[in-house]
């Protein structure tokens, strides 16, 4: 029986994998130019795409971290509020970077 820390450990590092297999070099500025408006703009999309990835990814690991609790009888993961500590994080690190 894996404990929950392995699975867990499991949970972020798949996920991991999957949200990096869509990074990739700056298709807007070579196609707009490193710093153009239009080049921003799709930037801005980009990031909006993946952030809608990333809540759909956050969700299946909320659904997968239910299923553990339910497993194990540990205390609930509040995955939620580590992401939301993040985008804080990043927002103060990296601005409009």
């Amino acid at each position: 029986m894996p404990s929950v820390s392995s699975t867990a450990l499991r949970l972020a590092a798949a996920l991991l994998v999957a949200l990096s297999a869509g990074a990739r070099a700056d298709p807007c500025g070579e196609k707009f130019g490193a710093s153009s408006f239009e080049a921003n703009r799709c930037r801005s999309a980009l990031l909006e795409e993946q952030d809608a990835r990333l809540d759909a990814y956050l969700k299946a690991a909320e659904s997968a971290a239910k299923a553990i609790v339910q497993w194990s009888g540990n205390p609930p993961i509040d995955l939620r509020s580590a992401q939301k500590a993040w985008e804080a994080y990043r927002t103060a690190q990296c601005g409009d970077v």
